[in-house]
């Protein structure tokens, strides 16, 4: 028989995994996706922590046996450049339509041309959405290494919380306390 403390040391042990890594990279290449024809198309944008705390939480504890809190938040970390990617890529896209002699390299924005035709195809478009898509990918890693190496200062040190970050780490905290808060945040998700 496991005892609870053999329970929690395994669990904490479980924070930098490659399945909270793969979630958080495609979901972040999704999010990219989504967040990018709403930027581009409507001027706004939409958050995607909640919904990536609640996709790796069903995933990992629920249908995969297990998680913590570590590896549920690592996913959240990697899945948080959708929003950067798109106003990054709509204000590049503004610049080479706006700008008369902006003339951006092909490889991060597509030609004033193709913009103005507005021109679909793949051909034109891979190459930004990728160059962004890594460079945000690249960027998060980066913020990955910083907050492990300095995690204990935020821990420690009550006056340095994030404001806009606590509400995703309470989220978080609440997956693995009561069963019925992730219920309620189910229905929350869906009714929002």
């Amino acid at each position: 028989m496991v005892s609870d403390s053999e329970v929690t040391e395994k669990e904490s042990q479980r924070g930098f995994t490659l399945r909270a890594v793969v979630l958080g990279c495609l979901l972040s290449f999704v999010f990219t996706l989504v967040s990018s024809y709403l930027q581009i198309n409507f001027g706004m944008g939409f958050g995607f922590g909640v919904v990536t705390i609640f996709l790796a939480y069903v995933f990992f504890h629920k249908m995969l046996g297990g998680s913590s809190k570590r590896e549920i938040a690592l996913a959240f970390i990697m899945s948080g450049s959708g929003l950067s990617v798109a106003y990054f890529l709509g204000f590049s896209i503004f610049l080479q339509e706006s700008v008369p002699n902006a003339n951006l390299p092909a490889w991060l924005v597509p030609s004033q041309e193709a913009l103005q035709d507005k021109v679909l195809s793949s051909s034109v478009w891979i190459t930004p959405v990728l160059v962004t898509f890594f460079l945000a990918v690249t960027s998060g890693l980066l913020g990955l290494i910083v907050a492990y190496s300095t995690y204990k200062l935020f821990v420690q040190n009550k006056r340095m919380v994030f404001p806009g970050l606590t509400a995703n780490a309470v989220i978080i905290d609440s997956c693995f306390k009561k069963e019925g808060r992730i219920r309620f945040l189910a229905y929350f998700l869906v009714a929002g």
